[in-house]
């Protein structure tokens, strides 16, 4: 029987249309779960899961599926931070409980999963990241975990330049009267003398990563890694908004240009996947003016299709879709 390709995911997501794209173009058909559509399951207490439906990415045409015969791609983005009307509501609702009973479905069969939500769950924290990070080789500036305001202050006195980013959610809820007043919370400088004028509670009420700021940054790079496959862009942050701390907005404030990071980068990548246990990352960096590749993170699930729009291109499609059909194989790669 020949394994079927399956996307968790939303049809609307350019990562999952590109894919297919590249897929179709091998004769391959990609498969989607999409929490919006109307594809069933059913699970019995006597029999185990007896249903669970995908859809043709293509032709949309819904088909019930065996997780034994299928490779599951946890592509997973869906954005409900705001809710616009009633229609919403109960789509927001509905997606999640329908994730629910799929996470419920992973858990409990043996369906093979990339990037499995459990083990980016269990390693993808940062703080997991800073430390697997470092044990695969990459450089990483001089950071704390911390809401200790004496600790913070000690570190930011002795680094002067420092930057500080949330340690996992980056955005907070709008108030009950205002329902567009959602706050995003961004990577941005900070200093002693604000630090100072802070009190030892509102720092102690939320964790942040301090981190030293890299003041001589000549670029960012994004890289996005499947197995052992690289593609990389870079952005010169020297024309970014003022070269804004937060490499996302400077990021996107300009087209990219295609790169070939230094082969002990691609090296280090390729260990930290295989020591967290993921076949595929998303990389940031940041490049100083001696080239040296600062570490900033790893996002499992991180976003690139606007690279490939950008550059007119399918490069990271490609390694995406030949690292699904190697998935689909069970090869071997980290050996």
């Amino acid at each position: 029987m020949k394994t079927k390709i399956v996307a968790v995911g939303s049809r609307a997501d350019e990562h999952v249309q590109h894919v297919a794209d590249e897929l179709a173009s091998l004769g391959v058909s990609l498969k989607i779960l999409d929490y919006l559509e109307t594809t069933s399951s059913t699970f019995s207490t006597t029999r185990g899961w007896e249903r669970l439906e995908a859809s043709d990415f293509r032709t949309g045409e819904v088909e019930k599926i065996d997780g034994s015969e299928c490779v599951f791609w946890w592509r997973d983005k869906y954005f409900f931070d705001l809710v616009h009307s009633e229609t919403q509501q109960y789509q927001k609702f509905a997606s999640s409980t329908k994730r629910t009973n799929l996470l419920s479905y992973f858990r409990h069969s043996e369906a093979r999963i990339t990037n499995s939500p459990f083990k980016t769950q269990e390693k993808g924290g940062k703080l997991f990241q800073l430390r697997f990070a470092e044990s695969a080789g990459f450089t990483l500036p001089p950071s704390i975990v911390s809401s200790s305001r004496t600790d913070i202050l000690s570190f930011a006195a002795e680094h002067r330049n420092v930057i500080v980013k949330p340690l996992q959610l980056s955005i907070a809820p709008p108030v009950a009267a205002d329902p567009m007043s959602v706050k995003y919370v961004f990577t941005r400088d900070v200093t002693v003398e604000e630090l100072a004028l802070t009190s030892e509670q509102a720092i102690a009420a939320c964790p942040a990563i301090y981190q030293r700021k890299i003041t001589d940054r000549a670029f960012e790079v994004r890289m996005v890694v499947f197995y052992d496959q690289c593609v990389a862009y870079k952005n010169d942050a020297r024309g970014s908004v003022e070269s804004n701390p937060d490499w996302r907005i400077a990021f996107q404030s300009k087209i990219c240009d295609r790169i070939n990071p230094p082969h002990s980068i691609r090296e280090a990548a390729i260990r930290y996947l295989s020591d967290v246990g993921l076949e595929a990352g998303v990389f940031d960096f940041i490049v100083d003016d001696t080239g040296q590749y600062w570490f900033l993170e790893c996002n499992a699930n991180g976003q690139w299709a606007w690279l490939e729009i950008g550059a007119d291109t399918r490069d990271i499609s490609s390694i995406f879709a030949d690292g699904l059909l190697r998935f689909a194989a069970m090869e071997e790669v980290y050996g």
